[in-house]
């Protein structure tokens, strides 16, 4: 007799991955963000005051423009606390109408 693996049926609308898949997307995107924080792992982080005070602008601009592409995204330091790149910050003062996020044109 062989074993026959029984998934539950769920409608079209509640879709929910099981929760081994969820925990192995999970670890990727925690994989990424590590890979992508040591290959820079010498540079300074300028927190949202500091952004703030560089930039000249609120704190609502930065947070939309970060959402249309047009200024740097932060990183994640925890639960509730993100900084940026200085080297980022630097960039788009230098030119902050030419500035694309990565892999924009």
């Amino acid at each position: 007799m062989t074993a026959e693996l029984l998934v539950p049926l769920m409608p079209a609308g509640n879709v929910e991955l099981p929760q081994a898949e969820a925990a192995n997307i999970h670890v990727a995107a925690q994989a990424r963000a590590s890979a992508a924080r040591r290959t820079r792992t010498n540079e300074r982080l300028v927190r949202i005051g500091e952004v703030l005070h560089r930039v000249g602008v609120h704190r609502g601009t930065i947070y939309k423009w970060i959402k249309e592409g047009r200024f740097p995204r932060q990183i994640s330091l925890g639960l509730n606390s993100c900084a940026w790149y200085e080297s980022d910050i630097d960039r788009w003062i230098a030119d902050p109408t030419g500035w694309r996020a990565p892999g924009q044109s």
